[in-house]
């Protein structure tokens, strides 16, 4: 059976305040308890001197230079979109610190080399500061999503849950406030799920506008890093489960499709390597053929899926790369390696036990839980090389779920204890005068 709660309207609009003030309180202990731990403090990790070179590309969007020859030289540059890169530019720009003049630090970092080379450590170490602070301001808006959403599955239970669960699990802390673009590309991801909060309870022209708001938003997350598209994934199986709700397939078909048109449009409008006209001489031959649009754009994300397939063999063939049961085993090891994951873990089982032994299903925990589990179905079926932080995109749904099926044990214990309560209170002698 599938339930649908729907409080009148003035209760609703209190409670929504009342759970946006709570959200604003959890994004600022979040924030406050990241920078507190020092986690914004400390010497170059993984990547942040390549991803803070990337920056440049700000500069060449804000002069409009998007004919430049450096949107198409470099085959890593090609396969890595743009919107992490003008995101870190503006936060170095709003400290008042200079973007990099070109790629040179990103060219001597590529293979792995973690430290920018000595001239450019100093600048690099100023521009470290603000990148890493806007991490972490994303990682507190993403605990803040996060119980937003759990709230609308599962209630206040199930948003501090989740919330909880993801704030202390190892794989949160590690990367909360490191200069790379997984935060980003998590909180991206989430968003899209954001988005969709009340689809359940809308009629057809809102929930055109919550699918479209959607797609661009996994437009966005495909510009951070072209497995942001598992957010398509989850929106699609939402508009699916929504049909399923309703018994209107053509409804679930015609919002996918607009939820694709708005991913498409805006991750294309976001990346001027999919549609500039470089000058042929400064760039590889594939490029030298000059193509009208919108031919020009449908070849150039064929050559960047290439791009993508040729750096994916390379580091296949520099490490083992993981196959069939090592998939599921290697994201199950991070996400539930630590005590929270373990509580994570036992939320999962329970959000897919519960429901489906007492055949109660709410409609927006339906839609929560479909989403979460296919963004982990789907990232677990994808990820071709054994890199921890490619797994955190797949925190925020294990955590959801988890809060969802600790919310509703809780539940279902309180629901069974209450009679008891009453009968026992119906049976009690009365007090002696």
């Amino acid at each position: 059976m599938i339930e649908s709660n729907q409080p009148s309207s003035s209760a609703g609009r209190l409670r929504l305040r009342t759970r946006f003030a709570a959200a604003v309180a959890v994004f600022a202990l979040s924030l406050f308890v990241i920078l507190a731990t020092g986690r914004q403090r400390g010497d170059f990790r993984i990547d942040e001197a390549h991803k803070l070179s990337e920056s440049y590309y700000l500069r060449l969007a804000e002069r409009g230079d998007f004919s430049n020859a450096d949107w198409f030289r470099s085959r890593v540059e090609r396969a890595n979109p743009p919107f992490g890169k003008y995101l870190f530019g503006l936060a170095i720009r709003a400290a008042g610190l200079e973007l990099p003049h070109d790629l040179a630090v990103a060219e001597q970092v590529n293979n792995g080399q973690r430290y920018p080379p000595s001239w450019a450590i100093p600048a690099y170490k100023e521009m470290l500061v603000p990148v890493r602070l806007l991490t972490a301001v994303l990682s507190a808006a993403t605990a803040a999503a996060i119980f937003l959403i759990g709230c609308s599955a599962g209630g206040w239970t199930a948003g501090l849950v989740a919330t909880i669960l993801f704030g202390t699990s190892f794989m949160a802390q590690a990367f909360a406030a490191t200069a790379v673009f997984d935060p980003l590309l998590t909180f991206s991801v989430l968003l899209t799920l954001l988005a969709l909060i009340g689809l359940p309870k809308a009629s057809w022209p809102s929930a055109s506008w919550h699918m479209v708001l959607a797609g661009a938003l996994a437009g966005v997350a495909a510009q951070v890093r072209v497995t942001g598209l598992i957010a398509l994934a989850g929106i699609i199986a939402v508009a699916m489960v929504d049909a399923l709700c309703r018994g209107r397939l053509r409804r679930a078909v015609v919002l996918s499709c607009l939820a694709g048109i708005a991913c498409l449009l805006v991750a294309t409008a976001l990346n001027p390597y999919y549609w500039s006209n470089p000058s042929p001489s400064a760039v590889p031959p594939s490029f030298r053929a000059t193509q009208a649009l919108p031919a020009r754009i449908l070849d150039r994300y064929r050559l960047q899926f290439a791009d993508l397939s040729f750096l994916l063999e390379r580091e296949e063939s520099a490490q083992t790369p993981l196959r069939g049961i090592e998939k599921p085993r290697f994201v199950a090891e991070y996400l539930f390696g630590d005590w929270s994951g373990v509580m994570m873990f036992f939320g999962l089982a329970l959000a897919v036990a519960i429901p489906a032994a007492t055949r109660r299903f709410d409609r927006q925990a339906a839609i929560v839980v479909t989403w979460s589990v296919v963004i982990l179905i789907v990232l677990t079926a994808w990820l071709p090389l054994p890199y921890p932080r490619y797994v955190l995109v797949a925190l925020p749904p294990a955590a959801l779920t988890a809060g969802y099926g600790w919310s509703i044990l809780l539940r279902n214990i309180s629901e069974h204890l209450r009679p008891n309560r009453r009968s026992t209170a119906a049976v009690s002698p009365a007090p002696p005068r």
